[in-house]
């Protein structure tokens, strides 16, 4: 018999790694000769960022930059100063296969940071980054789709065959004014730059993403010995070229500032009352669409033998973009006592990670609180803390794996003052990313008929009883007594292939 036996090729999307790197940090620093000589270490932090990656057979290199900032007091005055240094890495990371061609997600964040004073001029700085890898693979598998003269069985999936990971730096140059009510720069203490994503639209090949630069400056002056305050906000939007995207997919995205320079313009009178800055974003888009595959797992035939290979792959399934908001609120303990004013709050998380738990899922996270402030005497202080923090999401996923990468963004820090030693923090939380769903599957990729071992019947009999029970398949009943799904459907004037219920069962034996 000449067997017509099609095939098809099935592209799915597929998880081939995830896992964690650490790059170390180590940095002897000596004070410029006109920096004031360090009198306290206020604060001290890193902020790692990755500016690109490649993948070369079974490595992956990743290039980035550990923005290191330090807060100190001067020797005399107890005048706040600031020093910048920008630490460039490369790290490559063993993959254990080849990897050419696959898309590689990261995420770098600070797991531990320390900087201690040796001396009056000289720091030692020491710190760890932790790397998230993710790697995924577009593959293409060769399956069995349709023989006439065989018994198919086809299972429907749901599967995102296609998931980009796109990314795309450039750079927002503005000239910023101090504003009126405002006295002039003397000197820059701090700055900070948080970029937030708005929104997205998709069009043929591109995304247009949405978003904002929240810029916060704090600056000493002439008329004042307390740090001023300042605000601005700028407006982003880019466009993203992602070959293949179209308006079905679903797409998160995220705007990450990778360098920020600041520069004073002074005028004529020696007066500074606007100043230019420079910031490098780097913006993120991961974009998935699901498609209905008809994969067909297992077939028969009602004559012959028949001997099949498989292959066993794991398959993914969007199941939608996640998007939740939530003000948390925590009791804040000043650990040098008592404040009499407090000039800024920083906060952002880390050490992300979630388990689901009945459908459900949590998300843990600790959030980094710093505040810089002023005590009772007027010397500026500055406290940290890691606060846990734990974030019920209202999604309900099924009781299956999950896959799920979440981007946890502070939107906004404000504070309560309970007393001169205590405030209320409230952070506006916000949790994004794409949920997926993970299944194994197996898809039957070649079929060859044994003409040479054909099937015998037991009996002669033309149609047989069966007594089924609730939830049985009628293509296990089928496999089992040598017919086919059709028969016993007609047989049986039934409809569905699954019995809800126990029952008789006609069989009629087919050749």
């Amino acid at each position: 018999m000449d067997y017509q036996i099609s095939t098809e090729e099935m592209k799915i999307n597929e998880q081939i790694a995830n896992m964690m790197a650490e790059q170390s940090i180590e940095l002897d620093y000596m004070l410029p000769d006109y920096c004031p000589e360090i009198f306290k270490v206020l604060r001290a932090q890193m902020k790692p960022n990755i500016i690109s990656e490649r993948i070369s057979g079974n490595k992956l290199v990743i290039d980035g930059v550990a923005d290191i900032t330090v807060i100190y007091l001067g020797g005399e005055n107890y005048r706040l100063n600031r020093i910048e240094q920008k630490q460039t890495f490369t790290k490559t990371v063993e993959l254990g296969e080849d990897c050419d061609g696959c898309f590689v997600s990261i995420r770098a964040n600070c797991e531990n940071f320390s900087c201690r004073a040796q001396n009056s001029r000289r720091l030692e700085i020491k710190g760890n980054i932790g790397l998230g890898i993710v790697i995924y693979r577009n593959k293409t598998v060769c399956a069995v789709c349709g023989c006439p003269q065989l018994q198919i069985h086809h299972k429907p999936l749901q599967v995102c065959d296609k998931k980009f990971f796109v990314s795309k730096e450039f750079a927002i140059r503005e000239e910023l004014q101090v504003g009126s009510g405002k006295p002039p720069i003397k000197e820059i203490i701090d700055y900070n730059a948080d970029a937030f994503f708005h929104d997205y639209k998709l069009l043929a090949n591109k995304v247009i993403c949405k978003g904002e630069l929240q810029l916060r400056t704090i600056y000493l002056s002439e008329q004042s010995s307390a740090p001023e305050i300042l605000e601005h906000s700028i407006p982003l939007s880019q466009i993203m070229d992602c070959e293949g995207v179209d308006e079905d997919y679903i797409c998160t995205c995220r705007f990450e500032v990778v360098k920020y320079d600041l520069d004073l313009q002074v005028d004529q009178e020696g007066n500074c009352a606007a100043f230019s800055v420079e910031i490098g974003v780097r913006v993120y888009c991961e974009a998935a669409v699901n498609h209905e595959m008809m994969a067909v797992d297992d077939c028969y035939s009602t004559s012959y033998e028949v001997e099949t290979e498989s292959d066993t792959c794991t398959v993914e399934m969007l199941t939608g973009e996640l998007k939740h908001r939530e003000i948390w609120k925590y009791p804040f303990k000043m650990n040098q006592g008592a404040l009499s004013v407090i000039y800024d709050i920083r906060c952002h998380a880390a050490n992300i990670s979630y388990q689901t738990d009945q459908g459900k899922i949590m998300l843990m996270c600790n959030l980094q609180v710093g505040i810089l402030a002023a005590d009772q005497e007027n010397i500026p202080v500055w406290t940290e803390q890691f606060l846990p923090c734990e974030i019920a999401l209202d999604e309900v996923v099924p009781d299956v794996a999950l896959s799920f990468i979440p981007q946890v963004t502070v939107r906004s820090a404000d504070y309560h003052m309970l007393s001169a030693e205590e405030i209320e923090l409230r952070a506006e939380l916000e949790v994004t990313g794409l949920l997926y769903t993970r299944k194994t599957v197996q898809l039957i990729t070649s079929v060859t008929p044994q003409e040479d071992m054909p099937k015998t019947r037991a009996d002669d009999a033309a149609l047989r009883i069966y007594f089924a029970d609730a939830g049985e398949s009628l293509w296990e009943i089928a496999k089992r007594y040598n017919t086919s799904v059709a028969a016993i459907l007609e047989q049986n004037d039934m409809e569905k292939e699954t019995l809800s219920s126990s029952e008789m069962v006609f069989i009629p034996i087919i050749d």
